[in-house]
């Protein structure tokens, strides 16, 4: 990464406001969606630093490496269910394209490309080596051997998220922000905002009980003279 001053950075990190314009369930968990939405839809967290790991699409952000994976991936089943008839007559082709997607993630691995759009390409060719393989797996007539190969592919899938589980946050330990005032860490700013979000909705609740209790008591009190009147 290259070097960037603090001065250079932006980060949606440095204060712990919300931006709730109404206390209604829609808006509440639409904000909470917000606020964690770096660690479930982009993967990586949304300042200036990381610009290259994730696309922006209408203020959403969408990690780079998982959109590219996953639209490859859709799409070769796509392509699969329509022609599944066929497709074991090109099964040679079929394993070739596999050896090329996950050749294509060692070439990443060495040669770690910055640009977001190079990212992108190797991204979706992994996940066509992938849709590739899944294919394999589903024209594969024995049943202990598609056993074999999806655990080879579940397993591969598990260990490459935890290794990239650290990898995702890498560049904040490097950061100047990282120890700056105000402190940026995303995980910690996700957790105020969240619990400042809850209390608002936990003080909103007493008060609705709060006014329901006193309306209860004031037609209790309405009665009871109603009564003595009688």
């Amino acid at each position: 990464m290259q070097e960037l001053k603090k001065e250079e950075i932006e980060s949606p990190y440095l204060d712990d406001e919300i931006h709730l314009k109404k206390l209604s369930p829609l808006h509440v968990y639409w904000e909470l969606i917000k606020i964690s939405a770096w660690k479930n839809f982009a993967h990586h967290p949304t300042c200036s630093v990381y610009k290259n790991h994730y696309f922006n699409i209408g203020g959403l952000k969408l990690c780079v490496g998982c959109t590219s994976l996953y639209s490859a991936l859709f799409i070769e089943m796509i392509l699969y269910f329509i022609f599944r008839d066929i497709v074991s007559n090109y099964i040679v082709y079929i394993t070739i394209a596999g050896l090329i997607g996950f050749s294509s993630a060692v070439i990443q691995y060495y040669t770690k490309p910055e640009n977001k759009w190079i990212k992108a390409i190797f991204r979706f060719i992994l996940g066509l080596g992938i849709g590739s393989y899944l294919v394999i797996v589903l024209i594969t007539p024995k049943w202990w051997l598609k056993l074999i190969l999806a655990s080879i592919l579940i397993l591969s899938g598990s260990l490459y998220s935890i290794m990239r589980g650290k990898a995702n946050i890498q560049y904040c330990d490097i950061c100047p922000l990282h120890n700056s005032e105000p402190y940026c860490d995303p995980f910690e700013n996700t957790r105020i905002k969240a619990e400042k979000i809850n209390k608002l909705v936990d003080e909103q609740i007493r008060l609705i009980q709060e006014k329901k209790a006193e309306k209860w008591r004031m037609k209790h009190e309405k009665k009871n003279e109603e009564d003595k009147e009688e």
